[in-house]
């Protein structure tokens, strides 16, 4: 499985960005997340199996880390460990492993001192992929990885880099003066910890009004794009979904359409429902839990997880940082709940029935 997803990881860094229509690009875009299959062996014991050869997972990390790069894909930096870490953060749970057991104290702190200085490592590699992102379009992944790199190790240019960001920062020193993402100074950090975006989305609700009807609309539009073509041209539904590639975030800032631009629940839940907002989401939450809960259940004593909960769940943590808004929740009742789990299945079954092939002979 994860060489599946890592082979079609790789022909879309050639493939480029799956167009509209495109349904053989967005089937296989649907089953990327096989790539991080690997990352479950560094802790067998989530799936009731027994693996010895850690280094081996550790090793491929590494790789898909450097895939990551190549693609100018901050993401594709975070997510493989991200996943990593939140497994360790499950199986401490569920074996019920005391970290002082696994790591004494004089290791805690040195590996504390590591992941510090592993986050600043990658936030120069941020800086690095953004500053090259204007070539992402015009040169082969292999180049781009090659200029990435050599930013990276040009100390002057990244020290320029890092002075320029600054001073952005600097500038912009409150709501007014314009849109920021800016709230910690480390890419990685910043992704996850930016209750600013909050804050942020809140005032230019306010500005929007609670309630709008743009907001509406564009939500209703938003809603219509989650299901393909040909089913919309069967319901009689024309929508150009191509005039839609910009984000909540765009329309609730009210400039720059197709900058793709955060938002946050909050802010876009209010700007769209107003105070209705608030049981809209409890719902939509329920049901989003009563569906992720779905993928583990408990025998005798044991919880047993779903494989492809434990691929996933990087993209469930996902669900609640800031990104699409409440689209998001909207969307994996819709579509992605059940695409993801038709997608798995079929994989699934062909693996089985290509196995029980090579066992025959």
């Amino acid at each position: 499985m994860g060489f599946l997803g890592l082979a079609v990881t790789t022909y879309s860094l050639g493939a480029g960005e799956v167009e509209t229509g495109d349904v053989g690009g967005k089937f296989l875009n649907s089953i990327k997340y096989f790539m991080y299959a690997p990352c479950l062996l560094a802790f067998p014991s989530l799936l009731n199996y027994k693996y010895a050869n850690g280094r081996w997972v550790y090793l491929y990390i590494i790789f898909i880390v450097l895939l990551g790069i190549a693609s100018n894909s901050r993401e594709g930096i975070i997510k493989p460990l991200g996943v990593l870490g939140l497994l360790f953060v499950l199986y401490l749970i569920t074996e019920k492993v005391s970290l002082k057991a696994i790591f004494p104290i004089h290791k805690i702190i040195a590996y504390g001192f590591g992941i510090y200085l592993l986050l600043q490592v990658f936030s120069n590699i941020s800086l690095a992929i953004l500053y090259n992102r204007q070539f992402r379009e015009s040169v082969s992944r292999q180049e781009l990885f090659v200029k990435t790199w050599e930013t990276l190790i040009d100390s002057q240019k990244m020290e320029r880099l890092r002075e320029t960001k600054e001073r952005a920062q600097e500038q912009l020193l409150s709501y007014q003066d314009g849109w920021t993402e800016n709230y910690l100074d480390n890419f990685m950090l910043n992704r996850y910890a930016n209750m600013r975006i909050t804050d942020q989305t809140l005032y230019y609700a306010n500005q929007r009004g609670y309630g709008n009807i743009f907001m509406q609309e564009n939500l209703y539009q938003k809603l219509l794009a989650l299901f393909p073509n040909p089913f919309l041209r069967f319901v009689n539904i024309d929508l150009d979904k191509d005039a839609l590639r910009f984000s909540r975030g765009d329309l609730l800032y009210g400039k720059g359409l197709g900058g793709y631009r955060v938002t946050s629940h909050l802010g876009d839940g209010l700007a769209t429902f107003g105070y209705w907002y608030f049981p809209i989401q409890f719902i939509t939450l329920f049901f989003v839990f009563k569906l992720t809960n779905w993928f583990s259940y408990y025998k005798k004593e044991t919880i047993i997880y779903a494989p492809f909960a434990l691929m996933s769940i990087f993209g469930f943590l996902g669900f609640y940082r800031n990104a699409g808004g409440i689209i998001a929740d909207f969307g994996y009742l819709l579509r992605d709940y059940v695409q993801d789990l038709f997608t798995y299945l079929v994989v699934f079954y062909f693996i089985n029935m290509l196995l029980r092939l090579f066992r025959r002979n």
